[in-house]
């Protein structure tokens, strides 16, 4: 799905966001507090806007996904900046434990088939302090607003098939509709061990940052081999660098 709508996917999520999107990505990259030339993981990155984002805060950035044609529109826009490119999958991140100084995860939570185990992946490879940052859509609190949203979206949705593939949007909008509140993903995110975790609601609760901190304790051990990244060496079938050729 995320293949055949790769081409107008940023056009797509600019006009159904009303141009908020990168907004939001920009702050979800303040939320990680990457220390300038840190390294920061993307966890389905799609077209590289949160690494984006992670980079112009000075970060260095490893930008992983499992869908090829996404990650080649992401080798586009990056073009000569420190961001790496990997293709791989989320619910076993080809990374050593204690890797990152964080690793954030956009609009992708509603798409994974195991909450639980990401967002244990995200904390084996963050170092102890670092933090573990997701943006995704949420449910406002109040329920006009609810239904407000959800008729807005049904609306907007009706527009995509001018633009793109409208079952891939008929899809991501029953997704919303039916994803839990950002309560139980903070709740989520203490299960997998993260401290200090709080979320913040966007544009009236539409949308919700949730961060937790990796303590010293909370380490998975993986078994995965050392992967070196300061020359794009990525050489496990599974973390394979992808190139715009």
């Amino acid at each position: 799905m995320f293949s055949r709508i790769s081409a107008r996917y940023d056009l797509l999520n600019a006009f159904i966001s009303l141009g908020l999107n990168r907004r939001w990505k920009d702050l979800t990259a303040r939320a990680c507090r990457v220390p300038s030339g840190g390294l920061a993981l993307d966890v389905c990155a799609g077209s590289a806007d949160i690494a984006l984002a992670l980079e112009r805060r000075g970060a260095r950035v490893v930008a992983l996904d499992f869908s090829r044609e996404m990650l080649l529109v992401a080798r586009r826009k990056v073009r000569d900046r420190p961001i790496w490119i990997v293709e791989g999958d989320a619910l076993q991140l080809p990374f050593p434990n204690r890797t990152f100084d964080a690793a954030a995860v956009g609009f992708s939570l509603r798409n994974i088939e195991s909450l639980p185990r990401l967002l244990a992946e995200m904390a084996r490879v963050v170092r102890p302090g670092g933090w573990v940052v997701s943006l995704e859509t949420s449910q406002p609190p109040a329920r006009a607003l609810r239904l407000i949203y959800h008729a807005y979206l049904r609306l907007a949705i009706s527009f995509t098939p001018l633009l793109s593939h409208g079952s891939a949007y008929r899809y991501l909008a029953r997704s919303i509709f039916v994803f839990p509140p950002a309560e139980e993903i903070a709740q989520a995110f203490r299960a997998a061990g993260l401290r200090q975790v709080s979320f913040t609601r966007l544009l009236f609760g539409v949308v919700a940052i949730h961060r937790g901190q990796v303590g010293a304790s909370d380490v998975r051990h993986s078994g995965l081999p050392c992967s070196r990244l300061h020359n794009q060496d990525c050489t496990r079938a599974h973390a394979r660098p992808i190139s715009s050729a």
